[in-house]
């Protein structure tokens, strides 16, 4: 992954000892990802992918879909990707989870995925944008300008 030093939230995944991008994403209240290329052989998920925001009672979620009609989100509080039928139904709704991000402090995450059910590099760039603006920030959006902040002790003057 490289940062775009001219664009804030914007990123290039690169391919080991290749120097075309694999995928570039855009992170913050707009969000999408653009798929250059796959090497899993999913050509019809080439293009853009825009990356919506959803917030219900339990959770807020970054929500995307691929060619075929699948919907998939990324939860706030679980991390999990979970592909999602019959989405904003209460009683048919339901989730099955796809992948799963484990949040290593400053350093970045861990990303497990199944990759029969979801592109590997789909889930990989979406997961970048929900720890950008998602998982980066303690009110669930806006985490590139609202970030954690190291804890410090307002000095006072008596």
């Amino acid at each position: 992954m490289v940062r775009s030093r001219a664009v804030k939230g914007a990123y290039k995944m690169y391919n080991e000892r290749e120097e075309k991008p694999t995928a570039a994403l855009r992170a913050g209240l707009r969000s999408n990802v653009l798929l250059i290329k796959s090497d899993t052989g999913d050509h019809f998920e080439l293009g853009w992918h825009v990356v919506n925001h959803r917030v219900d009672a339990l959770d807020g979620y970054r929500l995307f879909q691929l060619a075929n009609g699948a919907m998939y989100q990324w939860s706030t509080k679980g991390k999990f990707l979970e592909r999602v039928f019959n989405i904003g139904e209460k009683e048919s709704e339901v989730r099955e989870r796809v992948a799963a991000v484990a949040i290593n402090g400053n350093k970045g995450f861990t990303i497990r995925i199944d990759e029969c059910k979801v592109p590997r590099e789909l889930a990989i760039m979406t997961a970048m944008i929900s720890y950008i603006d998602q998982w980066n920030t303690m009110i669930g959006v806006g985490g590139i300008y609202y970030r954690y902040q190291p804890s410090t002790v307002r000095w006072k003057r008596d």
